[in-house]
């Protein structure tokens, strides 16, 4: 293995303003963008919030409307689940306490 004197040592500047440094972080924290993956490519897609979610709920393929909510059920059916775990001893009474306590009702 060479030694650390024998690698050649060049000095670089970034290519980037620290505005352009900052530009995506400033775009992450704005509330009326969406920044999402495209569906082909690499590439990232920057969305007016509005515009986002008014062709996201109008494609059906997707989205359903629903006629009640759904969270009753749901954290009913998590209660169920965790009383198996626990049951079969996938999980501690500690444990199953923890997680009922951080189920939001």
């Amino acid at each position: 293995m060479p030694d650390e004197q024998h690698f050649i040592k060049q000095k670089t500047s970034p290519n980037l303003t620290m505005q352009q440094l900052n530009v995506p972080k400033d775009l992450r924290s704005r509330e009326d963008l969406i920044i999402k993956p495209a569906n082909k490519g690499e590439a990232l897609v920057v969305m007016d919030t509005l515009l986002y979610r008014q062709e996201a709920l109008s494609n059906e393929h997707c989205y359903r409307s629903l006629t009640v909510p759904l969270y009753k059920q749901t954290v009913c059916n998590l209660y169920q689940v965790l009383e198996r775990m626990s049951k079969i001893g996938k999980t501690d009474r500690t444990q199953l306490d923890y997680l009922k306590a951080n189920i939001k009702k």
